[in-house]
C-alpha cells in the first residue's frame, strides 16, 4: 500500500492544552501506518458509535452466535440420526446371515456339543455387533443432545433485565464449558465414524473367506476410503486454508499444539505459557440444559453472583474482532473499571489471563514498529489503556498474583511513551495518565520501594505545567466537573499515587533528605487544588482516601495529608456549588425573594450565628447571605 502525502489535518484534542486554544496537529500517515500494520488495510472509522451498552452488545452477539450454533448442531444431529438408522439396518441384515455361522448345522452334525465355530466367524460377528452397538450409542447420544440443546435459550427472552439476561446466559455457558459438553458434541460423529469402519473391517474379513477376488476389490475400496478420511483430517494441520474440518481434525490440532508447546517451553515456562496463551478460541456457544425462572435455584444463584458481570464483559472482549471492533474492546475496558464493588470485595475475579493478553494486543497498536514512539493518532486510545492499567494495578492481590502480574507487565513501555509524547504536545490529561500508570508499573516491578523516589522526582516536572496554566481555564464560572471529568479524575488518580509514594518512601528513606522535596511537592499540589477545587465533589476521592489514613509514625506523610485536606477545604466555593456539586442557579439567574411579613418585622440577626453556607435550601441561603452582605434598606 502506498503512503498518501503527509497532509496535516486538524483534530480537536479531548484534553486540555496548556496556554493555547489551538487544536492539535498530526500527520495523516499515522492512520495509514496503523491501518497497514494492525487493521489489514482497513482505515479507522471515525464515526463508530461509542455509546455502546455492554449488556445490549453481549445479548445481541450471543443471540446471533447461539442461533448459528443451534442450527448447525441440530441439523448435524438430524443427519447423524438418519445415517445411524441406515447403518443399523444394513448391519442387522448382515448379522442375521453371519450369526448362522456361529451355530451348528443340526442336519450335518451328530452332536451339537462337538461343534466349534470357525475363528473368522467369531471375528466377523464381533466386528458387526460392535459396529451395531456403537451406531446405536451415537444415535442415543444425538437424541440426548437434541434434548439438552432445546433448553439452551429457553426462557432467556422472557427476562426483562438485560443485565440479568446476560448473566444467565454466561452462567449457562460457564456450566457447559466446565462440564465439557462441547467435547461430547464433537465426539458423537466420531463414534459413528468408528462404527462405519468396524463394519468395513468385518465385511472385508468375511469376504476373505468367501471369495478372494471380491475381497481384493473390497479391500482396495476400503483402503481408498481410509486414505481419503485420514487426508481430510490431517490436511488442516498442514494448511490453515484447508476446508476439511471434523471432530477428529480438531482433536489432532489440539494434540499438535500441546506437543509444540512441550518442545518449545521448559516445564516452568510451560506453566507460564498456559496462563498467557490465547483465550476465547471458542467463538460459538454451547448448549445448556436449565430453564430460567425467577424462583428456581439457578435464578437465585445468578442474581447472587455479580462476578458473572465480569465474565460477560471478558467474554465480549475475547470474542470481539481486535481490528474492526476495537471500539467495543475499549468500551469493555471502561466497563470493567465501573465494577467498584467487585474490585473491592472480590478483586481476584479480574486476574484472568485474557485481560493482560488483550491489553498487550491493544497497546501494541498504539506504537510504531520499533516500539520506540507513540502514534499521534492513537493518543486517545493510549490514554484509555493507561487509565485502565492504573486502575488494574491498584487492585488488592496476593503474592502469587503479584508475581504473575510482574511477569506479564515486565515489558510494557506504553505509559512512559504516552507521558513523553504528551509532555512534548502539552496534553495535561495524557501526561497525568501516562505518569500515573508508569508509577504504578514501577511499584509493581520494584516492590522494594526504590521506584517511589523516582516517582517523586518527577513531580516538579509534572507540576510546572500547571504553573503555566492560565487561571481562566479553571475559572469558577466555567469550570464544571461534568465537562472536565477526565482532567479531574486524572488529577485525583495522580494525587492518590503520590500519596502512596510519599507514605512508602518517607517510611523507608531518610526524613531529612525527603523533607525539602516533599515540602515543594506539597506546595505545588496545594496550588493545583486551589485552582481546580471549587466544586465540593472534585476532590472527594482523594479527600476520602486521606481521611481514612493514619500516619502517626510518619510525620512527613501526615504533613502531606493535612496540607491537602486543608487545601481542599479552603478551595471549595459553596457560594457557587451545593454540597452535592450542583451549581446554584440563583447566582447565575438572580430572582426576587419574597419575604413574608412575619419575617420582615423580625430582625434577620435571629438566624445568627447560623452559617448561610449550611442553609437547608437556596431561599434560606439567599436570605441569610443578603442579611450578612448585600441586603440594605432599599433592597426589595
Amino acid at each position: 500500500m502506498s503512503r498518501p502525502p503527509a497532509t496535516q489535518i486538524e483534530a480537536h484534542s479531548l484534553s486540555h492544552k496548556l496556554g493555547s486554544a489551538k487544536p492539535a496537529l498530526y500527520l495523516i500517515h499515522d492512520d495509514v501506518i496503523y491501518a497497514e500494520r494492525f487493521n489489514h488495510g482497513i482505515y479507522p472509522n471515525d464515526e463508530l458509535d461509542w455509546n455502546v451498552d455492554i449488556w445490549d452488545a453481549y445479548n445481541a452477539r450471543s443471540e446471533i452466535e447461539d442461533a448459528d450454533f443451534l442450527d448447525e448442531t441440530l441439523s448435524s444431529m438430524d443427519v447423524l440420526l438418519v445415517f445411524a438408522g441406515l447403518l443399523s439396518a444394513i448391519l442387522t441384515a448382515f448379522i442375521i446371515e453371519t450369526y448362522k455361522i456361529l451355530q451348528p448345522d443340526r442336519s450335518g452334525v451328530s452332536s451339537p456339543n462337538e461343534f466349534t465355530p470357525p475363528q473368522y466367524a467369531v471375528r466377523v460377528n464381533a466386528f458387526f455387533f460392535a459396529s451395531l452397538f456403537t451406531a446405536l450409542l451415537s444415535a442415543l447420544a444425538a437424541m440426548l443432545l437434541k434434548q439438552w440443546i432445546s433448553y439452551y435459550t429457553q426462557g432467556l427472552k422472557r427476562i426483562s433485565s438485560k443485565q440479568i439476561r446476560a448473566r444467565t446466559r454466561q452462567f449457562r455457558y460457564e456450566a457447559i464449558r466446565r462440564w465439557k459438553l462441547r467435547g461430547l458434541v464433537m465426539l458423537v460423529p466420531s463414534i459413528l465414524h468408528l462404527s462405519l469402519f468396524l463394519f468395513f473391517l468385518g465385511l472385508v474379513d468375511l469376504l476373505f473367506f468367501i471369495n478372494k477376488k471380491v475381497f481384493g476389490i473390497a479391500t482396495a475400496l476400503v483402503i481408498c476410503t481410509g486414505v481419503f478420511y485420514m487426508f481430510t483430517n490431517l490436511a488442516p494441520l498442514v494448511s490453515e486454508s484447508a476446508p476439511f474440518h471434523s471432530p477428529l481434525a480438531e482433536g489432532l490440532r489440539g494434540v499438535a499444539g500441546q506437543v509444540k508447546r512441550l518442545n518449545i517451553y521448559s516445564p516452568h515456562e510451560l506453566a507460564v505459557a498456559k496462563d498467557v496463551e490465547k483465550a476465547g478460541d471458542e467463538t460459538v456457544e454451547n448448549p445448556a440444559d436449565l430453564i430460567f425462572r425467577h424462583g428456581e435455584p439457578q435464578a437465585l444463584m445468578i442474581r447472587r453472583t455479580p462476578t458473572l458481570d465480569v465474565d460477560v464483559v471478558v467474554q465480549l472482549m475475547e470474542g470481539a474482532d481486535k481490528t474492526t471492533e476495537e471500539y467495543l474492546i475499549d468500551h469493555c475496558f471502561e466497563k470493567l473499571m465501573t465494577f467498584k464493588f467487585m474490585a473491592r470485595e472480590n478483586p481476584s475475579t479480574f486476574f484472568r489471563p485474557s485481560i493482560p493478553r488483550i491489553f498487550h494486543q491493544m497497546s501494541g497498536t498504539c506504537l510504531t514498529k520499533d516500539r520506540q514512539k507513540l502514534l499521534q493518532s492513537r493518543v486517545q486510545h493510549a490514554t484509555l489503556l493507561c487509565r485502565f492499567l492504573d486502575w488494574y494495578l491498584t487492585l488488592r492481590r496476593t503474592t502469587a498474583q503479584e508475581e504473575w502480574l510482574r511477569h506479564l507487565f515486565s515489558e510494557i513501555a506504553l505509559p512512559q511513551l504516552l507521558h513523553d509524547h504528551c509532555v512534548a504536545n502539552q496534553d495535561i490529561v495524557g501526561m497525568l495518565r501516562g505518569q500515573t500508570a508508569h508509577c504504578r508499573l514501577q511499584h509493581l516491578l520494584e516492590p522494594g520501594g526504590g521506584s517511589c523516589s523516582a516517582c517523586l522526582s518527577q513531580t516538579s516536572v509534572m507540576f510546572q505545567y500547571f504553573e503555566n496554566v492560565p487561571d481562566k481555564i479553571f475559572d469558577d464560572a466555567s469550570f464544571n466537573a461534568a465537562d472536565d471529568a477526565s482532567l479531574l479524575d486524572a488529577i485525583n488518580r495522580y494525587l492518590l499515587c503520590l500519596t502512596e509514594c510519599i507514605a512508602h518512601s518517607t517510611q523507608l528513606g531518610k526524613v531529612d533528605r525527603a523533607g525539602p522535596e516533599l515540602v515543594d511537592t506539597t506546595r505545588m499540589a496545594k496550588k493545583i487544588i486551589s485552582k481546580t477545587g471549587a466544586n465540593p465533589t472534585f476532590y472527594r476521592a482523594i479527600s476520602t482516601h486521606l481521611s481514612r489514613q493514619n500516619y502517626v509514625n510518619n510525620p512527613l506523610a501526615e504533613m502531606w495529608k493535612t496540607a491537602l485536606l486543608d487545601a481542599i477545604k479552603k478551595s471549595v466555593r459553596l457560594d457557587i456549588f451545593s454540597p452535592d456539586g450542583e451549581r446554584l442557579t440563583f447566582r447565575e439567574h438572580p430572582r426576587v425573594i419574597h419575604i413574608p411579613p412575619s419575617v420582615q418585622s423580625v430582625p434577620f440577626q435571629i438566624r445568627q450565628p447560623r452559617d448561610w453556607q449550611k442553609a437547608d435550601n437556596y431561599v434560606d441561603a439567599e436570605i441569610i447571605r443578603r442579611n450578612n452582605h448585600i441586603l440594605s434598606s432599599n433592597d426589595p
